[in-house]
């Protein structure tokens, strides 16, 4: 599926709305989104606008830092909404020490994974991966959504 974004807003309504069509799905495995795009591309408001969709009010920021925060959601299936940012990132091996594997499979979970690009060689097959393009126009982004990394 391919969106045109014209503006920051629109981006975080695209995202809540998928929030809510995600929230619908009961999925046996939890779920994996893995954001990808260069900088300014619309990742980190794609990502305010998906914890706004499932009912978080906290003020959402990326975890550059931390790399990973990890909010109760209290949704049917679904317990905790985990935020992950990749960006840091220079080697897999980093993301051990805070039990990322565990986070990630854990069925409960709704994980969303910025930079997810940089560490795709541990990431299961089985995810949704929305990349995001600059557009020639200044606010507008491209954003395709897919059950399938793409080459």
């Amino acid at each position: 599926m391919r969106i045109v974004s014209s503006s920051p807003k629109i981006t975080e309504k695209i995202a809540s709305l998928f929030a809510g069509e995600i929230l619908k799905t009961s999925s046996k495995n939890g779920f994996l989104i893995g954001l990808r795009g260069n900088l300014g591309s619309g990742k980190s408001v794609f990502a305010r606008g998906f914890a706004k969709g499932l009912g978080i009010r906290k003020r959402i920021l990326s975890p550059t830092f931390p790399i990973m925060k990890i909010y109760e959601l209290r949704k049917r299936n679904y317990h905790a909404f985990v935020h992950i940012d990749a960006y840091r990132i220079k080697k897999v091996s980093e993301l051990e020490t805070i039990g990322f594997k565990d986070v990630i499979r854990e069925k409960s979970h709704i994980s969303l994974i910025e930079w997810a690009d940089k560490i795709k060689k541990i990431l299961p097959k089985e995810m949704i991966w929305i990349d995001f393009q600059h557009s020639k126009k200044e606010n507008e982004r491209m954003v395709k959504i897919t059950n399938r990394p793409l080459i």
